[in-house]
């Protein structure tokens, strides 16, 4: 009986740190992107404590970047429509999931579709792909405003771990930085 206590213990002392460790995380992420967007006099910015809005705010902080070359227009919109429009397909596939699988446990697993099956999970890890893509856009446009010369790296350890309230929270209260070319500083001294 005491084994058994002991592991239910440790299993909801592992929950409650867990969600401890998540909020702390959105806590963070979302005074970062807060604190930019009223230093950017960026309206809205109490969005950026709204889970799918906050990319609103990120959208907003990308296209500020005077390091975009490509100005994509309205990233605003794209963002968060992109991210919202993944939440609904990846409902679909669930709900897709759920009818191509269902039967077949019903039957032994003979007569699975296995092309829905299949087409539907290609599906899914191809998005998954691109809106991970985008949100690596969409923060290293923001990370170059905030500290270009540890954009790339920040990028990088986002790839593998994804940190980016971190970079978010410390980058918070640093002023946007913009590089000029030493030709020009020359060309005004003279």
């Amino acid at each position: 009986m005491e084994a058994i206590s002991f592991i239910l213990f440790a299993y909801v002392g592992f929950i409650l740190i867990y969600f401890a460790i998540i909020i702390g995380a959105y806590v963070l992420r979302a005074l970062g992107l807060y604190t930019m967007a009223k230093n950017q006099s960026i309206d809205n910015a109490w969005l950026s404590w709204i889970p799918i809005a906050s990319t609103y705010i990120m959208g907003r902080l990308s296209e500020a970047s005077p390091y975009v070359k490509r100005k994509v227009p309205k990233m605003h919109v794209i963002f968060p429509s992109v991210i919202g429009g993944y939440i609904v397909l990846s409902i679909i596939f669930s709900i897709v999931m759920q009818i191509s699988i269902a039967p077949a446990i019903i039957n032994e697993f003979k007569g699975i579709n296995i092309p829905l099956f299949a087409g539907s999970m290609i599906f899914f890890v191809l998005s998954s792909f691109v809106i991970r893509a985008l949100h690596l856009f969409v923060l290293y446009h923001i990370y170059k405003t905030h500290a270009p010369e540890n954009a790339t790296l920040f990028i990088v350890i986002n790839i593998f771990i994804a940190i980016d309230f971190v970079f978010l929270f410390a980058l918070r209260n640093k002023v946007p930085k913009i590089e000029t070319d030493d030709s020009s500083d020359i060309t005004q001294e003279i």
